[in-house]
Protein backbone atom coordinates (compact mmCIF):
# COMPACT_ATOMS: atom_id res chain seq x y z
CA UNK A 1 0.00 0.00 0.00
CA UNK A 2 1.66 3.29 -1.32
CA UNK A 3 0.74 5.98 1.27
CA UNK A 4 1.71 10.39 1.16
CA UNK A 5 4.17 11.54 3.54
CA UNK A 6 1.40 13.75 5.05
CA UNK A 7 -0.30 10.70 5.75
CA UNK A 8 2.53 8.97 7.26
CA UNK A 9 2.96 12.11 9.08
CA UNK A 10 -0.24 12.60 10.32
CA UNK A 11 0.04 8.62 12.02
CA UNK A 12 2.92 9.45 13.59
CA UNK A 13 1.72 12.15 15.23
CA UNK A 14 -1.73 10.90 15.92
CA UNK A 15 0.19 7.97 18.16
CA UNK A 16 2.85 10.63 19.59
CA UNK A 17 0.86 13.73 20.34
CA UNK A 18 -2.78 12.35 20.12
CA UNK A 19 -2.34 9.62 22.88
CA UNK A 20 -3.80 7.33 20.36
CA UNK A 21 -2.90 3.81 20.29
CA UNK A 22 -1.50 1.68 17.17
CA UNK A 23 -4.93 0.12 16.62
CA UNK A 24 -6.99 2.97 16.98
CA UNK A 25 -4.66 5.30 14.58
CA UNK A 26 -4.69 2.29 11.68
CA UNK A 27 -8.40 2.53 12.08
CA UNK A 28 -9.39 6.14 11.92
CA UNK A 29 -7.00 6.60 9.13
CA UNK A 30 -7.66 3.11 7.41
CA UNK A 31 -4.28 1.98 7.52
CA UNK A 32 -2.47 -1.51 8.11
CA UNK A 33 -0.61 -1.80 12.10
CA UNK A 34 2.71 -2.47 10.91
CA UNK A 35 2.77 0.74 8.61
CA UNK A 36 1.24 2.81 12.11
CA UNK A 37 3.94 0.98 13.69
CA UNK A 38 6.72 1.95 11.48
CA UNK A 39 5.24 5.67 11.02
CA UNK A 40 5.05 6.37 14.85
CA UNK A 41 8.37 4.79 15.65
CA UNK A 42 10.06 7.43 12.59
CA UNK A 43 8.15 10.51 13.93
CA UNK A 44 9.39 9.34 17.47
CA UNK A 45 12.68 9.44 16.69
CA UNK A 46 13.13 12.85 14.81
CA UNK A 47 11.21 13.98 18.16
CA UNK A 48 13.06 12.43 20.66
CA UNK A 49 16.62 13.76 21.64
CA UNK A 50 19.93 11.56 20.54
CA UNK A 51 20.97 12.85 24.52
CA UNK A 52 18.74 12.55 27.70
CA UNK A 53 18.23 15.42 29.43
CA UNK A 54 20.58 15.92 32.24
CA UNK A 55 19.85 14.59 35.65
CA UNK A 56 21.45 13.55 38.67
CA UNK A 57 19.38 10.80 39.42
CA UNK A 58 18.28 7.92 37.44
CA UNK A 59 15.50 5.14 37.96
CA UNK A 60 15.81 1.60 36.46
CA UNK A 61 13.44 -0.80 36.32
CA UNK A 62 11.90 -4.00 34.48
CA UNK A 63 9.39 -4.39 32.71
CA UNK A 64 6.93 -7.27 31.27
CA UNK A 65 5.91 -7.30 27.87
CA UNK A 66 3.87 -9.98 26.62
CA UNK A 67 5.62 -13.11 26.14
CA UNK A 68 9.39 -14.07 24.71
CA UNK A 69 9.55 -15.17 20.69
CA UNK A 70 11.73 -18.09 20.12
CA UNK A 71 13.36 -19.08 16.90
CA UNK A 72 14.90 -22.84 15.83
CA UNK A 73 18.26 -22.29 13.97
CA UNK A 74 18.44 -24.53 11.04
CA UNK A 75 21.92 -25.25 10.97
CA UNK A 76 22.09 -26.26 14.94
CA UNK A 77 18.11 -27.24 15.32
CA UNK A 78 18.35 -25.51 18.98
CA UNK A 79 15.58 -22.97 20.01
CA UNK A 80 17.37 -19.40 20.20
CA UNK A 81 15.95 -16.13 21.64
CA UNK A 82 14.81 -13.26 19.02
CA UNK A 83 12.87 -11.50 21.21
CA UNK A 84 12.81 -10.92 25.28
CA UNK A 85 9.75 -10.42 27.08
CA UNK A 86 11.41 -8.56 29.83
CA UNK A 87 12.25 -5.17 28.78
CA UNK A 88 14.40 -2.62 31.25
CA UNK A 89 13.21 1.22 31.51
CA UNK A 90 16.07 4.39 32.41
CA UNK A 91 13.92 7.20 33.88
CA UNK A 92 14.26 10.41 35.57
CA UNK A 93 13.64 9.80 39.27
CA UNK A 94 13.62 12.99 40.38
CA UNK A 95 13.32 16.02 37.36
CA UNK A 96 9.96 14.74 35.99
CA UNK A 97 11.48 14.50 32.59
CA UNK A 98 9.72 10.76 32.04
CA UNK A 99 11.59 7.76 30.13
CA UNK A 100 14.73 8.34 28.98
CA UNK A 101 14.56 5.05 26.91
CA UNK A 102 13.34 1.14 27.47
CA UNK A 103 15.95 -1.40 26.40
CA UNK A 104 15.40 -5.26 25.83
CA UNK A 105 16.93 -7.79 28.13
CA UNK A 106 16.85 -7.83 31.50
CA UNK A 107 20.49 -8.32 32.27
CA UNK A 108 23.87 -6.48 33.78
CA UNK A 109 25.10 -5.96 29.98
CA UNK A 110 22.40 -4.33 28.78
CA UNK A 111 21.88 -2.11 31.18
CA UNK A 112 25.63 -1.43 31.46
CA UNK A 113 25.96 -0.90 27.65
CA UNK A 114 23.01 1.61 27.48
CA UNK A 115 24.67 4.17 30.53
CA UNK A 116 28.07 3.67 28.61
CA UNK A 117 26.76 4.48 25.22
CA UNK A 118 25.88 8.06 26.78
CA UNK A 119 28.39 11.09 26.55
CA UNK A 120 31.03 10.86 29.51
CA UNK A 121 29.20 14.83 30.67
CA UNK A 122 26.16 13.41 30.96
CA UNK A 123 27.94 10.09 33.06
CA UNK A 124 29.42 12.86 35.33
CA UNK A 125 26.25 14.46 36.57
CA UNK A 126 24.78 11.26 37.65
CA UNK A 127 25.02 11.02 41.07
CA UNK A 128 22.63 8.51 42.23
CA UNK A 129 20.42 5.75 40.85
CA UNK A 130 17.63 4.24 42.18
CA UNK A 131 16.63 0.68 41.47
CA UNK A 132 15.20 -2.02 42.96
CA UNK A 133 16.53 -5.34 45.50
CA UNK A 134 18.49 -6.64 42.28
CA UNK A 135 22.00 -7.86 42.61
CA UNK A 136 22.06 -7.59 38.32
CA UNK A 137 21.36 -3.77 38.36
CA UNK A 138 24.09 -2.83 40.96
CA UNK A 139 26.70 -4.90 39.22
CA UNK A 140 26.11 -2.76 36.01
CA UNK A 141 25.84 0.96 37.79
CA UNK A 142 28.98 -0.10 39.74
CA UNK A 143 30.64 -1.12 36.37
CA UNK A 144 28.95 1.70 34.18
CA UNK A 145 28.76 4.60 37.32
CA UNK A 146 31.59 3.68 39.46
CA UNK A 147 31.33 7.42 41.00
CA UNK A 148 27.62 7.05 41.69
CA UNK A 149 25.80 6.08 44.85
CA UNK A 150 22.92 3.07 44.75
CA UNK A 151 19.93 3.71 46.63
CA UNK A 152 17.30 1.24 46.88
CA UNK A 153 13.58 3.20 46.03
CA UNK A 154 11.32 2.87 49.59
CA UNK A 155 8.46 0.93 48.09
CA UNK A 156 10.93 -2.71 48.35
CA UNK A 157 12.46 -1.38 51.47
CA UNK A 158 9.10 -1.29 52.63
CA UNK A 159 7.73 -4.59 51.07
CA UNK A 160 11.09 -6.44 52.24
CA UNK A 161 10.55 -5.14 55.63
CA UNK A 162 7.03 -6.51 55.91
CA UNK A 163 7.76 -10.06 54.16
CA UNK A 164 10.40 -10.27 57.12
CA UNK A 165 7.67 -9.60 59.93
CA UNK A 166 4.94 -11.79 57.94
CA UNK A 167 8.06 -14.52 58.12
CA UNK A 168 8.40 -14.15 61.99
CA UNK A 169 4.87 -13.79 62.58
CA UNK A 170 4.67 -17.50 60.71
CA UNK A 171 7.34 -18.89 62.55
CA UNK A 172 5.87 -17.71 65.83
CA UNK A 173 2.72 -19.15 65.32
CA UNK A 174 4.09 -22.89 64.81
CA UNK A 175 6.49 -22.33 67.32
CA UNK A 176 3.36 -21.64 69.51
CA UNK A 177 0.38 -23.54 68.34
CA UNK A 178 2.50 -26.56 65.81
CA UNK A 179 0.45 -25.47 63.17
CA UNK A 180 -0.80 -22.46 61.31
CA UNK A 181 -2.73 -19.38 62.20
CA UNK A 182 -6.47 -19.67 61.97
CA UNK A 183 -9.48 -17.34 62.01
CA UNK A 184 -9.95 -16.53 65.57
CA UNK A 185 -6.44 -17.09 66.77
CA UNK A 186 -5.16 -13.54 68.30
CA UNK A 187 -2.39 -14.21 66.43
CA UNK A 188 -4.16 -14.20 63.07
CA UNK A 189 -6.64 -11.34 63.78
CA UNK A 190 -3.62 -9.26 64.06
CA UNK A 191 -1.95 -9.69 61.20
CA UNK A 192 -2.53 -6.90 59.23
CA UNK A 193 -2.54 -4.78 62.08
CA UNK A 194 1.62 -5.06 62.44
CA UNK A 195 1.50 -3.89 58.79
CA UNK A 196 -1.25 -0.65 59.06
CA UNK A 197 -0.70 2.97 58.68
CA UNK A 198 -0.66 4.79 61.87
CA UNK A 199 -3.54 6.78 60.28
CA UNK A 200 -5.40 3.46 60.11
CA UNK A 201 -4.65 2.04 63.24
CA UNK A 202 -7.32 2.80 65.36
CA UNK A 203 -10.74 1.20 64.55
CA UNK A 204 -8.62 -1.72 63.38
CA UNK A 205 -6.81 -2.00 67.20
CA UNK A 206 -10.42 -1.76 68.71
CA UNK A 207 -11.36 -5.04 66.97
CA UNK A 208 -8.10 -6.71 67.48
CA UNK A 209 -8.20 -6.28 70.93
CA UNK A 210 -11.71 -7.75 71.56
CA UNK A 211 -10.17 -11.09 69.99
CA UNK A 212 -7.28 -10.88 72.06
CA UNK A 213 -9.01 -10.12 75.33
CA UNK A 214 -11.69 -12.99 75.07
CA UNK A 215 -8.74 -15.37 74.72
CA UNK A 216 -6.76 -13.72 77.18
CA UNK A 217 -9.62 -15.25 79.15
CA UNK A 218 -10.05 -18.67 78.02
CA UNK A 219 -6.41 -19.97 76.91
CA UNK A 220 -3.51 -19.89 78.97
CA UNK A 221 -0.11 -18.83 77.44
CA UNK A 222 -1.37 -16.84 73.78
CA UNK A 223 0.50 -13.95 72.63
CA UNK A 224 -1.17 -10.82 73.76
CA UNK A 225 -1.25 -7.13 73.00
CA UNK A 226 1.30 -6.38 75.13
CA UNK A 227 3.74 -8.76 73.91
CA UNK A 228 3.05 -6.60 70.09
CA UNK A 229 5.13 -3.42 69.33
CA UNK A 230 3.78 -0.12 70.47
CA UNK A 231 0.78 0.41 69.19
CA UNK A 232 1.60 -1.86 65.86
CA UNK A 233 3.42 1.08 64.64
CA UNK A 234 6.37 -0.91 62.98
CA UNK A 235 4.90 0.09 59.18
CA UNK A 236 4.78 3.56 60.55
CA UNK A 237 8.21 4.10 62.10
CA UNK A 238 9.53 3.07 59.23
CA UNK A 239 8.03 5.19 56.97
CA UNK A 240 9.07 8.16 59.29
CA UNK A 241 12.67 6.94 59.11
CA UNK A 242 12.45 6.64 55.33
CA UNK A 243 11.36 10.84 55.22
CA UNK A 244 13.66 11.65 57.68
CA UNK A 245 16.34 10.20 55.22
CA UNK A 246 14.52 11.85 52.66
Amino acid sequence: MRTTRALRQAAGAAVCDGSRTVVRAGRDLHLSWPIVQHCFENYAAKALPETPPATSTIGIDETRRGKPAWKQNPATGKWELIADAWHIGFVDAIGGQGLFSQVEGRNATSVADWLTSKPVTWRAQVRYVAIDLCSTFRAAVHRALPHATVVVDCFHIVQLTQRHLADLRRRLTWKQHGRRARKGDGIYTVRKLLRRNKEDLLEFKVQADDVMHRQIRTIRGVITKHDLPNSGYVNALLRECIDRLQ
